[in-house]
């Protein structure tokens, strides 16, 4: 007897079924590949925050630095970060002048603490910091140069002793100055105060503290 074979195709719920269940499962990596691609903003103003506290470190413990000009490793006036003549999203922490010639005899510190990045000072770099390519300063340059001098963690915010505070500013790539004026999730600060404080804040403005 021959059998007689029929074929059947998938019925309308099924296909209906799978249709959603691939919808579903697209939906879940499309969340998940967004989420990864998104850049943490305090992971980043953290590690800058840790930048600024590790230059008063420095300062404070008078730490011995060898520039690429140095025939040794000497005490340095202080230690400094700077955004200044650096591609928009990178800063360096730099080395003050050394407080003592290469004869050995005490130097005066230079009026001009700031990053000088060509000759005649050539100032000596401890590290360079990038940021990740997804974020950027608001402004350019991101930010004055802070300059902590010992014996205390207070600094000089470019040069100037009656500048108490700066705010720096990082942003997602294609946000706005205007956006981060408005409190934009895309937006954080770090704010710098002359004695030594670091904070990092989504405000819009600095929070007002005391010395």
């Amino acid at each position: 007897m021959n059998k007689k074979v029929t074929d059947r195709g998938f019925s309308l719920f099924e296909i209906l079924v799978v249709s959603s269940i691939t919808i579903l499962i697209s939906l879940a990596l499309i969340r998940s590949l967004s989420s990864l691609s998104r850049v943490d903003l305090n992971r980043v103003a953290d590690v800058m925050a840790s930048d600024f506290r590790l230059a008063q470190q420095l300062t404070l413990s008078s730490h011995q630095f060898k520039g690429s000009s140095d025939p040794v490793a000497r005490i340095r006036c202080g230690y400094g970060i700077s955004q200044n003549a650096q591609p928009v999203s990178s800063y360096v922490l730099y080395a003050g002048a050394p407080t003592i010639d290469p004869s050995g005899l005490p130097q005066p510190c230079p009026a001009d603490r700031n990053f000088q990045p060509i000759s005649p000072q050539n100032t000596p770099i401890y590290k360079i910091t990038n940021l990740d390519k997804r974020v950027n300063f608001v402004s350019t340059p991101g930010f004055n140069d802070m300059f902590y001098e010992p014996p205390g963690p207070r600094g000089l915010i470019n040069n100037d002793v009656s500048i108490l505070v700066q705010k720096i500013t990082i942003k997602r790539v294609g946000t706005t100055p205007t956006e981060c004026d408005s409190s934009s999730p895309n937006c954080i600060s770090v704010c710098v105060y002359f004695w030594g404080r670091v904070e990092v804040t989504k405000d819009t403005t600095c929070p007002a503290v005391s010395i």
